[in-house]
């Protein structure tokens, strides 16, 4: 008796292209649930470009606008050494506003704790210790600023 020639099935190409499509959807949600748990993305209500600058050791000492605030030194003062100042527009955003800047050099963490009248919506103004952190000098830098939770 004889055997019968193997038949080739018709390939589906739809149901091909829309396994394929499907599997490479699930790699990409596996991929951004891990990098949101490795960024802390989860954390971000939005992010921009902007620009920071630096207040000038010459206020060191001086009383920051957010009134009762502790900041990192515990006396509500600003110190060019407490990198987590950050001066924006009074309008924009709230005092303790926490922020992630993140620039050339480096991120820091910092939050609201100052008004700066000449800074603009993407413009911030940082301690020097927090502007050499994310700039790698005491001078300007483009940076990503995210807004926190």
């Amino acid at each position: 008796s004889g055997a019968l020639p193997e038949v080739e099935r018709p390939v589906n190409m739809a149901q091909v292209e829309a396994d394929a499509i499907e599997a490479h959807a699930e790699r990409v949600k596996q991929a951004l649930t891990l990098h949101a748990a490795d960024t802390g993305a989860d954390d971000v209500l939005r992010a921009f470009e902007g620009r920071v600058t630096h207040y000038g050791e010459s206020y060191e000492g001086g009383w920051l606008g957010c009134g009762l605030f502790q900041n990192e030194a515990g006396d509500n003062q600003y110190h060019t050494d407490d990198s987590t100042v950050v001066a924006t527009l009074d309008h924009v955003y709230p005092c303790r506003q926490r922020f992630r800047i993140t620039g050339p050099a480096g991120t820091i963490e910092a939050f609201r704790q100052d008004t700066c009248p000449g800074c603009g919506t993407r413009h911030f103004d940082l301690s020097e210790a927090g502007v050499l952190a994310v700039c790698g000098g005491i001078h300007s830098c483009d940076v990503r600023i995210e807004v926190l939770r």
